[in-house]
Protein backbone atom coordinates (compact mmCIF):
# COMPACT_ATOMS: atom_id res chain seq x y z
CA UNK A 1 0.00 0.00 0.00
CA UNK A 2 1.10 3.60 -0.59
CA UNK A 3 2.06 5.33 1.83
CA UNK A 4 -0.60 8.31 1.15
CA UNK A 5 -3.18 5.47 -0.37
CA UNK A 6 -6.88 5.15 0.59
CA UNK A 7 -6.95 1.47 2.17
CA UNK A 8 -10.30 -0.12 1.53
CA UNK A 9 -10.71 -1.15 5.18
CA UNK A 10 -11.43 2.22 6.05
CA UNK A 11 -14.42 3.01 3.73
CA UNK A 12 -17.41 2.17 5.46
CA UNK A 13 -19.82 -0.48 4.10
CA UNK A 14 -21.69 -1.95 6.87
CA UNK A 15 -25.55 -0.56 6.74
CA UNK A 16 -25.86 -0.82 9.79
CA UNK A 17 -22.95 1.47 10.85
CA UNK A 18 -24.29 3.49 8.11
CA UNK A 19 -27.56 4.66 9.26
CA UNK A 20 -26.27 4.94 12.36
CA UNK A 21 -23.67 7.55 11.83
CA UNK A 22 -26.84 9.34 9.89
CA UNK A 23 -29.02 9.17 12.32
CA UNK A 24 -26.87 9.85 15.59
CA UNK A 25 -24.09 11.80 13.57
CA UNK A 26 -22.85 15.59 14.06
CA UNK A 27 -23.06 17.16 10.56
CA UNK A 28 -21.37 20.54 10.02
CA UNK A 29 -21.83 21.89 6.82
CA UNK A 30 -19.58 23.91 4.33
CA UNK A 31 -20.76 25.65 0.72
CA UNK A 32 -19.33 22.47 -1.20
CA UNK A 33 -20.01 19.26 0.93
CA UNK A 34 -21.18 18.31 4.69
CA UNK A 35 -19.22 16.47 6.73
CA UNK A 36 -21.03 14.10 9.31
CA UNK A 37 -19.00 12.34 12.22
CA UNK A 38 -19.69 10.24 14.96
CA UNK A 39 -17.31 9.91 17.71
CA UNK A 40 -15.92 6.92 20.40
CA UNK A 41 -16.51 4.58 17.30
CA UNK A 42 -13.87 1.09 17.02
CA UNK A 43 -11.69 2.55 13.76
CA UNK A 44 -11.51 5.39 11.53
CA UNK A 45 -14.33 4.58 9.14
CA UNK A 46 -15.22 6.92 6.15
CA UNK A 47 -18.23 7.33 3.90
CA UNK A 48 -18.58 9.32 0.41
CA UNK A 49 -21.61 10.06 -1.55
CA UNK A 50 -22.83 13.01 -2.96
CA UNK A 51 -26.56 14.72 -3.09
CA UNK A 52 -29.14 13.63 -5.32
CA UNK A 53 -29.15 17.24 -7.52
CA UNK A 54 -26.19 15.89 -9.90
CA UNK A 55 -27.59 16.23 -13.45
CA UNK A 56 -25.54 13.08 -14.32
CA UNK A 57 -23.77 10.00 -12.63
CA UNK A 58 -20.29 11.26 -14.64
CA UNK A 59 -20.36 14.19 -12.24
CA UNK A 60 -21.68 12.43 -9.16
CA UNK A 61 -18.89 10.16 -9.91
CA UNK A 62 -15.92 13.45 -10.13
CA UNK A 63 -17.56 14.65 -6.95
CA UNK A 64 -16.86 11.59 -4.95
CA UNK A 65 -13.40 11.33 -6.21
CA UNK A 66 -12.28 14.97 -5.61
CA UNK A 67 -13.69 13.86 -1.94
CA UNK A 68 -11.67 10.80 -1.88
CA UNK A 69 -8.63 12.68 -2.78
CA UNK A 70 -9.47 15.63 -0.06
CA UNK A 71 -9.54 13.03 2.87
CA UNK A 72 -6.81 11.03 1.37
CA UNK A 73 -4.31 13.96 1.37
CA UNK A 74 -5.48 15.18 4.82
CA UNK A 75 -6.27 11.80 6.62
CA UNK A 76 -3.93 12.39 9.31
CA UNK A 77 -5.13 15.21 10.85
CA UNK A 78 -8.26 13.41 11.53
CA UNK A 79 -8.52 11.24 14.90
CA UNK A 80 -8.85 7.27 14.93
CA UNK A 81 -12.11 6.73 16.75
CA UNK A 82 -14.38 8.61 14.23
CA UNK A 83 -16.93 7.30 11.56
CA UNK A 84 -17.33 10.18 9.19
CA UNK A 85 -19.62 10.91 5.99
CA UNK A 86 -18.32 13.46 3.29
CA UNK A 87 -21.38 14.39 0.97
CA UNK A 88 -20.65 16.26 -1.68
CA UNK A 89 -22.72 18.96 -3.01
CA UNK A 90 -23.61 20.54 -6.37
CA UNK A 91 -20.99 23.83 -5.94
CA UNK A 92 -17.97 21.39 -5.06
CA UNK A 93 -17.56 21.55 -8.89
CA UNK A 94 -17.39 25.56 -9.05
CA UNK A 95 -14.67 25.39 -6.43
CA UNK A 96 -10.52 24.98 -7.08
CA UNK A 97 -9.09 22.20 -5.01
CA UNK A 98 -7.39 24.33 -2.85
CA UNK A 99 -9.91 26.32 -1.12
CA UNK A 100 -11.59 22.91 -0.97
CA UNK A 101 -8.51 22.11 0.77
CA UNK A 102 -8.94 24.95 3.01
CA UNK A 103 -12.68 24.15 3.71
CA UNK A 104 -12.26 20.43 4.99
CA UNK A 105 -9.25 21.20 6.95
CA UNK A 106 -11.50 24.12 8.88
CA UNK A 107 -14.00 21.78 9.72
CA UNK A 108 -11.84 19.15 10.49
CA UNK A 109 -9.79 21.35 13.24
CA UNK A 110 -13.29 23.50 14.33
CA UNK A 111 -15.08 19.92 15.21
CA UNK A 112 -11.85 17.48 16.38
CA UNK A 113 -9.65 20.19 18.22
Amino acid sequence: MKKNGLPKNLIAKNQSNISNLFINGHRLISQSFDLLYLPDQPKLTVLFAASKHFKTHVKKNEAKRLLRELFRKNKTSIPRNLSIALIAKKQIKKQKFTRLENEFTEMVFSAFR
